[in-house]
């Protein structure tokens, strides 16, 4: 696990922040390499905000940011000829707005946990008959049942609460 924190500006198409609305967040993997014990990942994480605007319009606006990820995870017990898949989770986001030095809320603070999720693989050789005959002996034939550990990568939970919500007339747009 480890912190990613940014504080980022907005740009001058978008107007001033009231009040951030919603936030997600995702990773996107680039590479990784495992090199001597030391697994080097690079990614990318996207974090998308949903605010209103500052004032009595009320205005629904979006914007994203990417932060470029490269953390380096030691694997000392893997072996360099291993094959690694990587996934990486935000497990933690926070978002809050921020007034810049003319004291406009233009800044909003970006601060994210992310889990890494490391498989390492490694090829064995085995020796196996594939096919035999002999004339000479009975062959028998001997069955083992192999026990596979299947372990649980993610829990994702939906819930739907009904109920109703009253919107006015004068509503012109849902997000």
């Amino acid at each position: 696990t480890f912190d990613l924190s940014e504080t980022v500006a907005l740009n001058g198409e978008h107007p001033t922040v009231g009040k951030i609305i919603s936030c997600s967040s995702r990773t996107v993997n680039e590479s990784h390499k495992l090199s001597q014990g030391k697994l080097l990942i690079k990614a990318d994480a996207v974090t998308d905000i949903c605010y209103l605007t500052e004032g009595d319009k009320n205005e629904l606006h979006t914007f994203s940011h990417s932060m470029p990820v490269s953390q380096i995870v030691d694997l000392s017990q893997v072996p360099d000829t291993a094959f690694c898949r990587v996934s990486l989770k935000v497990c933690q986001q926070l978002c809050s707005v921020k007034a810049d030095s003319s004291g406009s809320n233009r800044l909003v603070d970006i601060s994210l946990r992310v889990s890494a999720f490391i498989e390492a693989f490694e090829k064995k050789e085995c020796d196996l008959i594939t096919d035999c005959y002999c004339i000479e002996y009975e062959t028998e034939e001997t069955f083992e049942k192999p026990e596979l550990i299947c372990p649980v990568r993610e829990i994702n939970e939906t819930r739907q609460i009904k109920g109703e919500v009253e919107l006015s007339s004068a509503l012109k747009q849902i997000c």
